[in-house]
């Protein structure tokens, strides 16, 4: 994600880009919400915490000072996401959520650097309870109870049209859900399912019973439900970050045959190559790592310090008020409990195709007005610059037609869908970056003739029953001069 992000550093975390801090302070931060990306917009600092922020997730990915570089890595993650919230999506939500509550576990107990310097083996298989799995545990159970509350639609509950809706969603349809779109007779239980598995699957997570098997099949009726989502949606980190938070939840059943399994097919000839790489990378980070003395290592402690689990619970409560909030109004969060809620950034919002998928759809042109007279779609200019940027209105997919899953994030938040004459803070800094772009590939495109200014438009269309659709209309939002973006009256 550092790495997506990182190819728009100027764009999006300077104030020579779209969002410049003053117009974060004005209209987008919250009151005590906190960013380490809020001290400089120039570039070289961004580029510096960037650097950092990569080096805390290398030192988390290999398990060195887990504890410290897993708090270093959701400070960040927190900081780059209140830098620009106009990117975000909910997978970045249950990023940072996921990594808050890693703090508090002991996720370098094995498999890691630290278990290299610790005095003790623990096995893959060592059962670990405590306070802090039951609130991940939790944490993880109110993303899919909660959300719930939001699907009170008639695509939900009375039509069943839900899953037929999401997967003619244009923004994030991928090729296989355009295939896939063929199966009417399969929405309507596939929608049920959906509801099935989101009320029931984490319930399952919490009976002790049968050996970790209804942990397991649990587990696994969430991993398939967030994989056919992966297969037919574009959705950003939503799409792969679930997958991976709900990989700690698998209990010891799985490990122990995985472990099995890996025994009769190591001697096949690319498990066998794979062994090999394995072995000699784990006799690299041996000599690296490993103390020289006995007592040099490091005592592995499994459970966290008493007042690390004071705040688990604390922030377990916080998180369930917050929640509460969410569904019913009645039961609003006390100030001080906000305040907690705001300065951690815990956002619980988990309203995503809600209270129906949306019906409509929209793509963008962005009109520049050239010296000579002639237009260009300054849209094509900016996400796809192999492509002529001619133009024309005609359909595309915006999943497919943007750079990135943060540009399509974007898109969704440069207009008002209930007033479109309101004109959003950020759009004429939006219109200035679109002049910049336009002025570093001029004499590519149109041998060096300037820009003029540029008009947004967003095209409007309706999804219909039985694979039909209709144009609703053109509407343009804002239109500014270049090179700074200033509306034309």
């Amino acid at each position: 994600d550092l790495w997506v992000r990182s190819h728009d550093l100027v764009a999006h975390y300077t104030d020579q880009g779209i969002l410049p801090r003053d117009v974060v302070f004005q209209h987008l931060q919250y009151p005590y919400t906190f960013s380490l990306h809020m001290i400089s917009g120039h570039w070289l600092v961004q580029a510096l915490l960037f650097g950092l922020a990569a080096l805390s997730a290398l030192a988390l990915l290999f398990g060195w000072r887990t504890r410290l570089a897993t708090f270093l890595s959701w400070l960040f993650v927190t900081s780059i996401q209140a830098r620009n919230p106009l990117l975000l999506d909910a997978g970045d939500g249950i990023l940072q959520l996921s990594l808050f509550w890693a703090i508090f576990l002991p996720i370098g107990a094995i498999y890691s650097i630290d278990q290299l310097r610790s005095r003790q083996t623990i096995s893959n298989t060592t059962p670990f309870v405590g306070l802090p799995v039951w609130t991940y545990l939790l944490q993880m159970s109110f993303i899919y109870w909660f959300s719930l509350f939001f699907k009170v639609g008639d695509a939900w509950l009375v039509n069943r049209t839900a899953v037929y809706y999401a997967v003619h969603s244009h923004m994030y349809v991928t090729h296989f859900g355009e295939w896939f779109q063929q199966f009417d007779m399969l929405f309507p239980l596939l929608t049920r399912v959906t509801l099935w598995t989101e009320l029931y699957a984490p319930i399952l997570l919490f009976i002790p019973f049968w050996g970790g098997r209804f942990r397991l099949l649990g587990t696994i009726a969430l991993l398939g439900m967030h994989f056919s989502f992966q297969l037919c949606l574009s959705l950003g980190l939503f799409s792969i970050i679930p997958l991976i938070v709900l990989l700690p939840l698998l209990p010891p059943i799985f490990w122990e045959t995985l472990s099995r399994l890996w025994i009769t097919t190591r001697e096949f000839f690319v498990f066998r190559w794979f062994e090999r790489l394995a072995h000699a990378f784990a006799t690299l980070c041996t000599m690296l790592f490993s103390p020289r003395l006995e007592g040099h290592r490091r005592q592995t402690r499994l459970h966290a310090h008493p007042l690390l689990r004071i705040a688990a619970l604390y922030a377990f409560v916080v998180i369930f008020w917050a929640n509460v909030a969410s569904v019913n109004d009645k039961y609003p969060m006390p100030k001080v409990v906000k305040n907690s809620y705001l300065f951690l950034q815990l956002t619980q919002n988990w309203g995503m195709f809600s209270p129906n998928p949306p019906t409509t759809y929209a793509w963008y042109v962005f009109v520049g007005e050239l010296e000579d007279g002639s237009y260009v779609d300054l849209f094509k200019v900016e996400h796809q610059p192999d492509i002529k940027p001619t133009l024309d209105w005609k359909f595309h997919y915006l999943s497919r037609a943007v750079k990135n899953y943060r540009h399509g994030n974007l898109m969704g938040e440069l207009w008002d869908s209930d007033d479109m004459t309101l004109v959003k803070p950020y759009v004429p800094h939006y219109v200035r970056h679109l002049c910049k772009v336009w002025e570093t590939k001029k004499d590519k495109l149109a041998k060096g003739k300037e820009l003029l200014g540029v008009a947004l438009f967003l095209m409007v269309g309706e999804n219909l029953p039985n694979h039909k659709r209709k144009f609703i209309g053109k509407h343009q939002f804002y239109a500014g001069t270049c090179p700074n973006g200033e509306a034309i009256k």
